[in-house]
Parts: C-alpha cells; structure tokens; sequence
C-alpha cells in the first residue's frame, strides 16, 4: 500500500520530496533562467538607450564649433535649395552643369567649416579634419560623375567612395547627425 494515498504509474509517490542532487539541479536551472532574464532586459535597456552606440564617438562637446558649423552650412543649404534639381536635366551635359553647381556651393560651404577654428580638444579637432576629409572624398566622386557625364555616357551613374567598405556619405551624414548638424549632411540630390 501506498503511504501517501496518491502514486504514479511506476509507483513512485508523487508528494515525495526531491533528492538533493533533483533540489540542486532545478536551483541550477532556476538561477540560469534568472541570470539569462535578466541578460535580455538589460540588453533592451541599453539598445533604447543606445548605450554603446558609435555615435557617441563622434559627438564634439565644442558647442561654440557645432553651432557655427551649423549656421554656415544653413546658408549653404539655402544657396543649394536654388539650384535646378539633377533629374530635370535634358541631357547628361546638363546634368552635368547642374551637378557642377552642386560641386560649387558645398565646396564653398566645405571651405568656410575648414576655415573655422577648430575645437578645443585635440581628439575633436581630429574628427572634424577627418569628417573635412570625408567631405573632400564625396566632392572628388562627384567630380568623377561630373567627367562621366560631359563625355555623353548617359548611363553614368554616382558611386562614392569607401571608407571601411561603407560610402563615405554614412560617415559624412553620421557625424552631421550626431552633432545636431542635419544640413552638414550629404543633400542625396545625384
């Protein structure tokens, strides 16, 4: 007869205690399916709150740079509003002046971003040579689709550069972002 009044089918009591290898092993699992809860929810704490994100390697705490940065390149955007859009052309020849316009006003703007003073801190100087840098690489392709289209090609197409097998203009639109700086950014008009 049965003690407890109650068995399973291979006639082991179902109110019987655990072992202590059986209590060990669902304490085991118990605190590993804890530990991986609350992996996930500190995972999602930090994507929302975009902890570890790249941008923050790009952020200047040079306000004084940032907003002057941002003044030149919204009288720029204003000049290059202007222009006639690259995809009313009649021929590739005329896209191709009205891209060489293009060329024309963000060189100027990249030319007075260059000519001001830059950040304080070294480390952000660096960046800012470096986004100039990215900047002349993005006027140098589109010189290069310039070329393409006075000779006829009617086909041509804009490529960018790379830079870490990435266009240049993520970086280029990147650091605008980050910086509070939307019209530094590429204006995507090729």
């Amino acid at each position: 007869a049965d003690r407890s009044g109650s068995s399973t089918q291979d006639g082991n009591s179902l109110d019987a205690p655990f072992t202590p290898r059986e209590l060990k092993r669902r304490r085991i699992g118990l605190a590993l399916g804890t530990v991986a809860v609350l992996v996930i929810i500190v995972m999602w704490v930090a994507a929302f709150a975009r902890y570890g994100s790249t941008d923050s390697i790009d952020r200047l705490s040079d306000t004084r740079w940032t907003a002057a940065a941002r003044d030149i390149c919204a009288e720029q955007r204003v000049e290059f509003d202007k222009l006639r859009v690259a995809s009313d052309a009649k021929s590739p020849q005329d896209r191709a002046d009205i891209v060489n316009d293009s060329i024309a006003v963000l060189t100027t703007m990249t030319d007075r971003l260059e000519a001001l003073p830059p950040p304080s801190k070294a480390a952000e100087a660096r960046l800012v040579t470096e986004w100039l840098g990215d900047w002349d690489r993005h006027l140098d392709d589109r010189r290069r689709f310039v070329a393409a289209l006075e000779q006829g090609h009617k086909d041509a197409v804009f490529t960018e550069s790379l830079r870490d097998d990435k266009q240049v203009s993520r970086y280029i639109d990147r650091f605008a972002r980050v910086n509070d700086m939307n019209l530094c950014g590429t204006p995507g008009d090729v």
